[in-house]
């Protein structure tokens, strides 16, 4: 028994390992909240995703505004 809970924990806990990373879809544009429309693509994976124009600078959308403002966390690789 104790063997069968090791077993389930750790494929439970594998599932937090791996995430499955978006599809690409090219370009989209994307409106921020200052009103401004520019061109960004989807990035990043299942727990972490948002939208990256071509300067590097990431958006994340705003239930509330209908939009994306600036993203204010770091992304490290």
């Amino acid at each position: 028994m104790k063997r069968l809970f090791s077993i389930l924990l750790f494929i439970w806990m594998t599932q937090w390992v791996v995430a499955i990373p978006v599809k690409k879809s090219g370009w989209k544009i994307i409106r921020l909240a200052s009103g401004v429309e520019i061109r960004a693509m989807f990035k990043g994976d299942e727990h972490l995703h948002y939208m990256e124009d071509e300067d590097g600078q990431k958006y994340v959308f705003d239930e509330q505004l209908q939009a994306y403002p600036p993203a204010d966390y770091k992304m490290e690789r």
